[in-house]
């Protein structure tokens, strides 16, 4: 009997060491996003560029995005565009500052501006959206991390 009951004992403790798992704390969505991408294309007035490309003139365009964390879900994105032209570089470049991200799903994140979402980020490609009042001249961004 004395068997018995050191034998249930242990099936019990068993049961309750292998019941009891801990949770994986939810990732940090900024951190997520944060980080160096390099910029495949973009699109502005429905016309599409993949990068790098070279105008007639000989220039070669580039483009990089930086994404940093402000908060757990806050991060603000910067567009770096670069023209070369015989190894002298100009950039410009344009801001997309507190971005409020959330779970799209369990891989995918969006980031909002208020109502309006600005940006799509799922396995390590990250879809830019800088708004404009003039539909024309909104401006979408793709990138990849590196």
């Amino acid at each position: 009997m004395k068997n018995l009951n050191r034998l249930l004992y242990f099936f019990v403790l068993s049961l309750l060491f292998f019941s009891c798992s801990k949770d994986e704390p939810e990732p940090i969505l900024a951190d997520m996003v944060s980080g160096e991408y390099v910029v495949d294309y973009y699109v502005v007035n429905n016309k599409k560029v993949t990068l790098p490309a070279t105008n007639s003139s000989g220039e070669t365009a580039t483009g990089k995005i930086s994404a940093y964390k402000v908060e757990d879900n806050v991060a603000s994105f910067t567009f770096f565009f670069t023209l070369t032209k015989f190894g002298i570089s100009s950039s410009s470049n344009s801001k997309l500052e507190n971005v409020t991200l959330k779970k799209a799903n369990s891989t995918d994140i969006e980031g909002f501006v208020g109502t309006e979402k600005v940006i799509e980020y799922s396995n390590n490609k990250l879809i830019l959206t800088m708004t404009n009042e003039d539909p024309s001249k909104v401006l979408v961004i793709k990138g990849i991390k590196f």
